[in-house]
């Protein structure tokens, strides 16, 4: 059952609020990837040539890449912090299940 289909008033009221900052935070990416491909297009056209486009990823607090792009965002403080507030929740009221 989707937030949206709920009978819970909190579900249905967070729904919103929160489709709107995965929305904004989708096209935020869409835009930042198409400068960034804009860019690399202007950088190759130049005369230059990127084999490995590594260099773009951002790495974890141990060194390895994971995958993102470099970005002001701190997303790995992000994911930490909501997996401390997951825990958190699921500590309190019990582990949440979507089945």
């Amino acid at each position: 059952m989707s937030a949206g289909e709920s009978n819970d008033i909190l579900l249905r009221l967070l729904r919103e609020p929160v489709n709107k900052m995965q929305r904004e935070s989708k096209e935020k990416f869409d835009e930042d990837y198409k400068k960034l491909l804009q860019n690399l297009i202007e950088f190759e056209k130049s005369g230059h040539k990127t084999k490995d486009q590594s260099f773009v990823f951002a790495k974890d607090a141990n060194g390895k890449k994971t995958g993102l792009f470099i970005s002001k965002a701190d997303r790995e403080g992000f994911f930490a912090a909501r997996k401390k507030m997951q825990d958190d929740l699921a500590n309190r009221y019990g582990k949440f299940s979507q089945e």
